[in-house]
């Protein structure tokens, strides 16, 4: 039965439910985010993520932690939920994600579809400041 149950929890871990609890996971500095699409890269879960300076969202969703008048950053998970691929950021598009896998484009400030075969959102990130520094608390779903 013990086996079980650290299995649910690393399985909670791992799909944002359960037993488990989210690691927190702290980012970096709020200043190291000057301007509007400055953005920091890292792991969350094993899986690559983001966590970027947007203008000012409508609506805010949980994703978003808004810093201060007009400073605002979004994160989420950099994996298609389509097949697992990694989404990058457009090379011709500022506001735009793309995975290369199989074409789905997603906006950059805030995960969410735009176009493709994916059938969902990347998933969020839920942030927090700790004094001046940026913390992952946990997936939400946009």
């Amino acid at each position: 039965m013990k086996r079980r149950q650290a299995l649910q929890g690393l399985l909670g871990l791992l799909v944002g439910r359960g037993v488990g609890q989210q690691p927190r996971v702290p980012v970096g500095s709020t200043q190291q985010f000057e301007r509007i699409w400055s953005h920091l890269d890292f792991y969350y879960l094993g899986k690559p993520a983001t966590v970027i300076r947007v203008p000012e969202p409508r609506p805010i969703g949980p994703q978003h932690l808004q810093v201060g008048p007009g400073f605002y950053l979004a994160g989420y998970l950099r994996e298609c939920p389509h097949n697992g691929c990694e989404v990058r950021f457009h090379p011709a598009a500022d506001t735009l994600l793309i995975c290369y896998c199989h074409g789905s484009l997603f906006r950059r400030a805030d995960g969410r579809l735009e176009v493709g075969v994916a059938n969902e959102d990347l998933p969020g990130l839920r942030l927090t400041l700790e004094g001046e520094q940026v913390v992952v608390v946990g997936l939400t779903h946009l």
